[in-house]
C-alpha cells in the first residue's frame, strides 16, 4: 500500500529516419489558448536567419498579428501597438531593448532558449504592465547527468554553450555566451568605426527535494559603438545593454497544488557621449527594477477548476535624462538627473473552468496599483522655462498613486473535433511608456513613468478567432479591435532641456486600431509551412497635435504578409524560404514653406502625411547534416538574405534646394540598411 517513486532517466541520442506519417484525430486546434503561440526553439532553427544566427524574435514576425516587414523596428509590433507595449520576459525578467544591432539580432542566445510563448490577444491576468502583448522567453536548465558543449560559427558572432551537473542529479549549471568579432576582423579597414555586441547567459538548477526546485538565472549583454574621425577632432560613443537576474523557488503540494516564488532584478542603460576638441558632453538613461513575485496554482480544489492567484511587487527607479558636460578639467555642465521612484503592487487571481466537454472559460482580475513616490522636487515654470515654484517630497513620501481593476475574460467552444471558436476581453494599464522623437527606434528612446503629469496608458482590447483543420491543414481567421488611452507623443518642435522634466513636452492622446488576421499551416510529405495575413488600422488623435484630427501611427500597417515554405528531402538536407511584404511606413514632411526674411521656413501641418515605399524580402536558407557520431553531430547552414536585394527603405530625410529668387525642388533621399547578405555558419554539439 505505500507510495514508491521510480525516475528513469533518458539519453537523447540522434537517429534521422525516413518519413514516418501517423494519421489520427488533430487536436492541436483545441489545445491553443485564446491568443496564445508557443513556439519551440527546434522550429526557430529550421527558419532562414540574418548572417546564420537563429533568431526567436525574428520567427515570431512570421506569424499572423505580428509586423513582419521592416529594419528599422526593435521589438515587436503587435496588432497596432508599440514596441514597449510588448512585454519581454527572460525567466521572468523584464528585458526593455530586446534588440542588437539595430534590431538585426535579438538579445536571446538560440541555445540556451527552451521555449517561447508569445501572447497577442487574451494575456492572463498573471502578466500586466504592457497593453499589446507578451513575449515570455524561457531558458533551459543544465544536464544533470553528463557535461556537454554546443554552439556555432558563424560570419560576424561565434557562440558557446556548456552544460552539466555540478552535483549529479541534484545541481547542474548551464553557461552560454556570444560575441560579434565584426570590429575584430574588419577593424583595420574601418578605422573610424568599431561596433560589437556580446550576450552572456547563466542557469543553475538546485534539486532541494523530490517536490522542490530552486532556480538561480542572470543575463547580462551590451552593444557598443564607437566612431572617430580621421583626424582626431570629433568623436563618438554609443553604449547600451540590459542586466536581468532572477531567483526562483517552486514546490509541489499534494493534491495538485503547486507553489511558484520569484526574486527580480533587471535594469537597462544607454548612453550617448562625444567629444570634440577640449568639450565632451553626454547623456544617460536608466531604468532599474527590483521585486518579489508569488504565484499558486491549485487545479483539483474543485472539479473542472483550475485556480491560479499571486502578487507582483516592484519598484522602480527611472532615470529618464542624465546629462554631463565637460571642458578640458572643467565641469561645464554638472551631472543632473531627475530620478524618479515608483512602487507597482498587483495582486491577481483566475479560475480556468471547463464549463463542459466543449466549452472551457478563463475568468480572471489582475488589480494594479502604481505610486511614484519620493524623493521628488516638482518644480512649476514660467513662459521661458525659468522655475517658479517646487515642492519637495522626502524619499517613500506618496507624490501620486493610480489604481484599477484590470478584468480578463476568454472563452474556447469546440464545435465538433476539427473547429474551434475563440473569444477574448482584455483590459490593461501601463504605467511605463517609451517616448522617441526620431523617425525610427533607437537605444535612447525614454522611458517615462506614470506621475503626477503623466497618466497610465490603457487598453481594452476585443479579440474573436475561428479555427478549423482541413486534413493536412490548420486554418484561422482572428478579428480585433484594441482602444488605446493615455498614449505619449513629444509636442511639436519638441527640443530636450536637461533642466527641464520631459513631462512638461508630452501629450496625452487616444488610438484605435482593428483588423483581421489570417493564418495557414500546413504539412505534406516532407513539406510544411505557413502564411501569415494581416489586414489592419492604426489611428492616434490628439488635441494639440495635427489640428485635432486623427492620424495615422508610424506602425500603421494596411497589409502584412508573411509566406515560409520548408522542405527536407533527406534527412541530411533542409531548405527553407521566407517571403514578407508589407505597406511602408508613414513619415511627416513639410506641406509648404513660407518665406521670412529670405529665409525658407518648412509648415508641418498634417502628422505622418506620406507614407514609405513597401517592404519586402525574400530569404534562403540551406542547412546540410554531417555525419552522426555517438556524441557528436554537426550542421553547416547557408543563408541568404534579401535574395533579390530589395533596397528597402530604412530612414528617409527631405533635401530641398534652390533658393527664393530661382526656384526651389525637394527630393526624397534614402539610407538601406541590409542589401543582400550571404553567409555560412556552423553549428555543432557534443
Amino acid at each position: 500500500g505505500e507510495k514508491t517513486m521510480v525516475n528513469i532517466w533518458l539519453y537523447p541520442e540522434v537517429r534521422y529516419l525516413q518519413t514516418v506519417e501517423v494519421k489520427g484525430e488533430k487536436g492541436s486546434i483545441r489545445d491553443i489558448e485564446p491568443g496564445r503561440i508557443i513556439v519551440q526553439i527546434s522550429q526557430i532553427r529550421k527558419l532562414p536567419v540574418v548572417l546564420g544566427e537563429p533568431d526567436p524574435i525574428r520567427a515570431i514576425r512570421l506569424l499572423p498579428g505580428v509586423q513582419s516587414a521592416g529594419d528599422e523596428v526593435q521589438g515587436l509590433v503587435i496588432r497596432g501597438g508599440k514596441p514597449d507595449q510588448v512585454l519581454v520576459l527572460l525567466d521572468g525578467g523584464t528585458v526593455y531593448n530586446a534588440g542588437h544591432l539595430m534590431g538585426l539580432f535579438s538579445v536571446f542566445n538560440p541555445d540556451i532558449v527552451k521555449q517561447v510563448t508569445l501572447y497577442k490577444g487574451g494575456i492572463p491576468p498573471w502578466y500586466g504592465g504592457r497593453m499589446a502583448g507578451v513575449l515570455d522567453v524561457r531558458v533551459k536548465e543544465g544536464n544533470t547527468k553528463r557535461w556537454s558543449v554546443s554552439g556555432g560559427i558563424g560570419l560576424i558572432s561565434s557562440r558557446i554553450t556548456v552544460e552539466g551537473p555540478l552535483l549529479k542529479d541534484r545541481v547542474s549549471i548551464m553557461i552560454g555566451g556570444r560575441r560579434t568579432y565584426f570590429d575584430l576582423v574588419f577593424g583595420r579597414w574601418l578605422n573610424e568605426f568599431r561596433y560589437y555586441f556580446y550576450d552572456a547567459n547563466i542557469k543553475i538548477s538546485a534539486k532541494l527535494s523530490e517536490a522542490s526546485r530552486l532556480y538561480l538565472s542572470a543575463y547580462t549583454g551590451d552593444d557598443v559603438f564607437r566612431f572617430k574621425s580621421v583626424d582626431g577632432t570629433f568623436s563618438f560613443f554609443m553604449p547600451w545593454g540590459n542586466r536581468t537576474y532572477t531567483l526562483r523557488y517552486t514546490h509541489i503540494f499534494g493534491k495538485g497544488a503547486f507553489l511558484n516564488l520569484m526574486l527580480i532584478y533587471n535594469e537597462y542603460r544607454s548612453r550617448i557621449e562625444a567629444s570634440e576638441g577640449s568639450l565632451t558632453v553626454s547623456m544617460q538613461t536608466e531604468i532599474s527594477d527590483a521585486g518579489f513575485k508569488a504565484q499558486v496554482i491549485h487545479s483539483t480544489l474543485v472539479d473542472g477548476h483550475k485556480f491560479r492567484a499571486g502578487i507582483d511587487m516592484i519598484r522602480h527607479v527611472v532615470s529618464p535624462i542624465i546629462a554631463e558636460a565637460v571642458s578640458g578639467d572643467q565641469k561645464v555642465l554638472n551631472p543632473s538627473t531627475k530620478k524618479k521612484y515608483a512602487l507597482e503592487i498587483a495582486p491577481y487571481i483566475s479560475d480556468e473552468w471547463q464549463v463542459s466537454r466543449r466549452l472551457s472559460l478563463i475568468l480572471g482580475l489582475r488589480y494594479g496599483i502604481f505610486a511614484q513616490v519620493g524623493p521628488y522636487t516638482f518644480y512649476t515654470y514660467d513662459e521661458l522655462k525659468r522655475p517658479t515654484d517646487s515642492i519637495v517630497y522626502p524619499a517613500w513620501k506618496l507624490v501620486k498613486v493610480y489604481h484599477s481593476p484590470e478584468p480578463r475574460f476568454s472563452l474556447k467552444y469546440e464545435v465538433d473535433s476539427l473547429t474551434t471558436l475563440k473569444f477574448s476581453i482584455t483590459y490593461i494599464r501601463q504605467y511605463l511608456q517609451m517616448v522617441s522623437n526620431s523617425a525610427i527606434s533607437t537605444p535612447f528612446d525614454l522611458w517615462v513613468p506614470a506621475g503626477l503629469l503623466i497618466k497610465p496608458g490603457s487598453s481594452l482590447e476585443l479579440s474573436g478567432g475561428f479555427f478549423r483543420t482541413i486534413k493536412h491543414v490548420d486554418f484561422s481567421v482572428e478579428g480585433f479591435y484594441r482602444r488605446f488611452w493615455n498614449v505619449l507623443e513629444y509636442r511639436d518642435n519638441f527640443v530636450p532641456d536637461v533642466n527641464v522634466d520631459v513631462d512638461y513636452d508630452l501629450l496625452h492622446g487616444i488610438g484605435w486600431s482593428y483588423g483581421i488576421e489570417i493564418g495557414i499551416w500546413g504539412k505534406y510529405k516532407s513539406f510544411s509551412g505557413w502564411l501569415g495575413y494581416t489586414l489592419s488600422w492604426t489611428w492616434y488623435k490628439f488635441d494639440e497635435l495635427n489640428r485635432g484630427r486623427p492620424f495615422p501611427s508610424k506602425y500603421d500597417r494596411r497589409h502584412d504578409l508573411s509566406v515560409v515554405i520548408l522542405w527536407e528531402p533527406s534527412w541530411r538536407w533542409s531548405i527553407s524560404t521566407s517571403f514578407v511584404f508589407g505597406t511602408g511606413n508613414t513619415m511627416t514632411v513639410p506641406t509648404h514653406y513660407i518665406l521670412n526674411q529670405f529665409v525658407l521656413i518648412p509648415v508641418y501641418t498634417e502628422r505622418n502625411n506620406v507614407r514609405l515605399p513597401p517592404y519586402h524580402r525574400l530569404d534562403i536558407s540551406i542547412t546540410y547534416r554531417g555525419k552522426i557520431k555517438k556524441k557528436y553531430h554537426h550542421e553547416f547552414a547557408l543563408t541568404l538574405y534579401n535574395v533579390y536585394n530589395r533596397q528597402n527603405v530604412f530612414f528617409v530625410w527631405l533635401e530641398t534646394k534652390g533658393d527664393w529668387s530661382t526656384g526651389l525642388y525637394s527630393r526624397f533621399l534614402q539610407i538601406t540598411l541590409f542589401p543582400f547578405l550571404p553567409a555560412l555558419s556552423w553549428n555543432f554539439k557534443f
